[in-house]
């Protein structure tokens, strides 16, 4: 008895087909995203904490979170980088999935001069004059150890006058007081320096017998 011939196998293309139409896993696109958002959102927490309290707690937290936030940048770079690779090895999508890593990469890089700012918010000193003595402060002005000087202005008596000052230079920084034709040279700091969260709340409290200076 012949038998009749065997039907030809039927490739299965569905597997490949699927493989390729599959779009790429967005998993590393993801961890990108959180490792430039993650520094970016502490950072700003951090600093609004350090300007309402000048806590040396919060000092530290910011050095941690400036060197975390360059781990961060290694891990989410290299995601980035797979992503990438992934992307153009299955271009589906490929002008959104370009604009998602650009997205990605612009957030990883807009870290260091958010950091930036951040840290030359944190160099700035608050400085507030208290008018007590019941007659006019005719000039306050603040010297830092370069020779910069930041005017206050006058300051009626019972008022109130603040800046934010950075100062420049390493040694003291004073406040010299001209009232009634009479002068008097306060030390608002023994000894300022330029760095990172080296800005002070520092409060200046003139009266008719002292002017006292608080942290």
């Amino acid at each position: 008895m012949i038998e009749p011939p065997s039907a030809s196998p039927v490739l299965d293309y569905r597997t490949t087909t699927d493989s390729v139409s599959k779009p790429p896993s967005k998993a590393a696109l993801y961890v990108a995203l959180l490792a430039a958002l993650i520094p970016m959102l502490l950072g700003t927490v951090d600093i609004a904490l350090w300007l309402l309290t000048f806590s040396k707690a919060f000092e530290a937290f910011g050095i941690i979170i400036v060197i975390g936030g360059l781990i961060f940048f290694a891990i989410g770079s290299i995601c980035l980088l797979i992503h990438l690779v992934t992307v153009l090895r299955r271009p589906k999508n490929l002008r959104r999935q370009l604009l998602m890593i650009l997205l990605a990469a612009i957030l990883l890089v807009a870290n260091f001069p958010l950091a930036g700012f951040y840290m030359n918010l944190a160099e700035r000193s608050h400085v507030r004059v208290i008018n007590q003595t019941g007659m006019t402060i005719d000039a306050a002005v603040a010297v830092d150890p370069d020779g910069n000087k930041y005017d206050f202005g006058s300051i009626a008596s019972g008022a109130t006058a603040s800046r934010r000052i950075r100062p420049r230079g390493e040694g003291a920084f004073n406040l010299l007081i001209t009232s009634n034709g009479a002068s008097e040279e306060v030390e608002l700091d023994s000894y300022t320096s330029d760095g990172p969260m080296t800005g002070k709340r520092l409060t200046v409290t003139v009266t008719p017998t002292k002017t006292s200076v608080k942290e």
